[in-house]
């Protein structure tokens, strides 16, 4: 099977450079925000926001280097569906050149104690 089949990037080090991008960007995002220890179940809501409206894939594909880097940065203490389970993807519409991410993260341990 091909890199293009699979979804991989054609490039390789082009993709490497944008999943390194995007953990350096959650660093910065969580530096002084992280919780005193790694949570070990959590929810997350992922949200792009962009112009075009991405294939479903493509949404979920896209937040892989963001959730690796909440691991990396000391927000979670994995990424495996026992941690977060299913996170919640979704795509919001807006103009072009405004296009942002919107990562939502909360402590299992919170949503409980809030019930």
């Amino acid at each position: 099977m091909s890199n293009v089949a699979s979804g991989a990037s054609r490039n390789w080090n082009t993709s490497a450079r944008k999943t390194k991008f995007w953990k350096t960007q959650v660093g910065i995002v969580v530096m002084g925000k992280k919780p005193v220890e790694p949570l070990k179940k959590a929810r997350l809501v992922l949200i792009r926001h962009s112009s075009v409206e991405p294939d479903y894939d493509g949404l979920v594909s896209g937040f892989k280097a963001v959730i690796d880097g909440l691991r990396k940065y000391g927000v979670l203490a994995n990424d495996k569906m026992q941690n977060i389970g299913r996170p919640e993807y979704l795509w919001v519409s807006t103009t072009p050149k405004m296009g942002k991410i919107t990562v939502k993260v909360e402590s299992i341990e919170e949503i409980e104690g809030k019930s």
